[in-house]
């Protein structure tokens, strides 16, 4: 579930204004802004002539924990995007979407730099990117 906006859900935290502006605040409460922020970013996107959605996915089997933050339709392919808040981090949930459902790009959403992985097709965007999302994925795929 997310908010209207990055600053509603920074104040329903609870978190002093203080705590706020001294730390990451990309990191608070486990990247739940970052996520927060790459999902009105996501949705500013869509047409406007049509009710705005964003869709996540689960892997469904039984003792298989992995899930992707977001899906979203360029075209006709799937796009499965991925939320960190650091510049590391793994994407093996990422990478059985890939698998399972034969997709032929992901897209990781981080505070690394622009990249795109050649040999697990996945482009790295940074924050600051989110809004070039379809055009960097149609240049790479």
């Amino acid at each position: 579930m997310f908010f209207l906006d990055v600053g509603l859900i920074s104040a329903k935290s609870g978190l002093s204004a203080e705590i706020l502006m001294n730390k990451d605040l990309l990191a608070v409460d486990r990247g739940k802004i970052a996520e927060q922020f790459a999902c009105q970013e996501l949705l500013v996107q869509q047409s406007c002539f049509k009710k705005s959605e964003l869709f996540y996915w689960e892997n469904e089997r039984k003792g298989a924990q992995a899930e992707v933050d977001f899906l979203i339709q360029h075209h006709a392919q799937i796009i499965p995007i991925e939320v960190k808040s650091g510049s590391t981090g793994r994407l093996k949930s990422l990478q059985v979407m890939m698998q399972e459902k034969k997709l032929p790009i992901g897209v990781r959403i981080s505070q690394s730099p622009l990249t795109f992985d050649k040999n697990k097709s996945i482009l790295s965007i940074p924050f600051y990117m989110v809004s070039e999302i379809t055009r960097l994925v149609t240049v790479c795929a």
